[in-house]
């Protein structure tokens, strides 16, 4: 594991900065959400440096749907060891096993005197059958070669968008000539990042002549992820306009990059919008063909998101402001002030008044979503010593949660 990756994998480990005693919950999301293409994939899945980032381009061109695209990919790798250097070498033992076949089977035809109808092969001399046979064995060789090497890379799977970057990244630094071809669009890309634009610009994109349009457009939507899959789901099963296939490939593309980034850590990855966990959402677009993308349960959205290993917790306190990180790296976000429900792991109450405490109850036992609904039964809840509440209103939360009581709380 080279540097990028040990650094990455510090960073899906560690806790969010503390924001202060009473940071507004508002600086969290630009603060914590992490940057496009430094994402934290799962370290089991991690290239090995990126030695090997021919293979991550290998496993693009074996997949990729623009001819223009594969084009330009398949020259930056075609020096490799499984570029002409294979072929050639496949190629030279087909021809020597044919060459050698063909004699034999020349040999045998000689001494047997063997005759096809009206086809006498005893009078074909052993050499020349030798040289069809190893001609014939050579060009087999260049097509087998050829159709190993797609369906080898192609049974590695797609590579994910941010490894692909980095791969071309690394192609740059190590290929001579690569930087005539591969500058701009990465270049290009990098800006269009910063600035997404409207998503039916970047549809219209991927019609363009260019085919480096195509490129910088294709990479800045499956790095958009799941607020674009839509679109694209409608792009793949409209019949009548084309980029169906394109549309096929970018899902797929998009699908291989929410999982390697979330689908390890949805337990701990919250959307800074909604504050809902990360989940798998299928995207059905023809018979036999679907994907399952990951991203905020109620948008969709994974580009931006907070990692909190440590939980979450609903506060009531009408002292406090709307959120913070503590130091342990626990987010608590302040219900009072949010009024709506959101992914929480227990409850804190501190300064709270009956009917705040209620109205809050209410909403927890009204709550029909599939993923929380089922988790109060098990939850805390802990009471500021200094809190009085009546008892009626202490029934309640002890019908709506788990577990009730007083105790101190830092």
């Amino acid at each position: 594991m080279n540097a990028t990756d040990q650094e990455n994998t510090k960073r899906a480990s560690r806790p969010l900065p503390e924001q202060g005693n009473q940071g507004e919950f508002d600086s969290l999301p630009s603060s914590t959400a992490e940057p496009l293409l430094q994402v934290d994939e799962q370290p089991a899945q991690t290239d090995s440096g990126f030695a090997r980032w021919q293979s991550v381009i290998w496993r693009e061109w074996s997949h990729c749907e623009d001819e223009d695209y594969t084009h330009y990919l398949f020259h930056l790798i075609k020096a490799t060891a499984f570029g002409w250097k294979f072929v050639i070498t496949i190629a030279g033992v087909g021809t020597l096993l044919g060459g050698w076949a063909g004699y034999l089977l020349g040999s045998m035809f000689v001494g047997k005197g063997i005759y096809f109808g009206r086809w006498d092969f005893s009078a074909l001399p052993p050499v020349l059958l030798a040289l069809t046979v190893a001609i014939t064995g050579g060009m087999l060789g260049i097509e087998g070669s050829r159709r190993f090497r797609a369906l080898y890379f192609w049974w590695q799977g797609q590579p994910s968008a941010s490894r692909v970057i980095k791969a071309l990244q690394q192609a740059i630094v190590r290929y001579p000539g690569a930087e005539d071809v591969w500058a701009e669009p990465l270049r290009r890309l990098e800006q269009q990042q910063k600035q997404p634009g409207q998503l039916e610009q970047l549809i219209t994109m991927l019609q363009s002549p260019e085919w480096v349009d195509r490129f910088v457009a294709g990479k800045t939507l499956v790095l958009r992820g799941g607020e674009v899959t839509e679109a694209l789901r409608q792009m793949a099963i409209d019949t009548t306009k084309p980029g169906g296939a394109t549309a096929v490939w970018l899902l797929a593309g998009i699908e291989q990059e929410t999982s390697n980034r979330f689908a390890w850590r949805t337990d701990h990855t919250l959307c800074p919008r909604c504050l809902t966990r990360f989940g798998s959402h299928s995207i059905e677009v023809d018979l036999g063909i679907s994907f399952a993308c990951y991203g905020c349960r109620v948008c969709r959205q994974s580009q931006k998101y907070l990692y909190l290993p440590k939980g979450v917790v609903a506060v009531l306190d009408a002292a406090g402001g709307r959120g913070q990180v503590t130091p342990a790296g626990r987010l608590k976000v302040n219900w009072l002030h949010r009024r709506t429900l959101f992914d929480f792991d227990w409850v804190e109450i501190i300064r709270a008044t009956d009917e705040d405490v209620e109205r809050f109850a209410v909403q927890v036992g009204n709550d029909t979503d599939p993923f929380r609904q089922p988790r109060y039964q098990d939850m805390r809840c802990l009471i500021d010593p200094a809190c009085q509440l009546s008892e009626n209103t202490l029934r309640i939360l002890r019908r709506m949660l788990g577990e009730v009581r007083h105790a101190p709380l830092l």
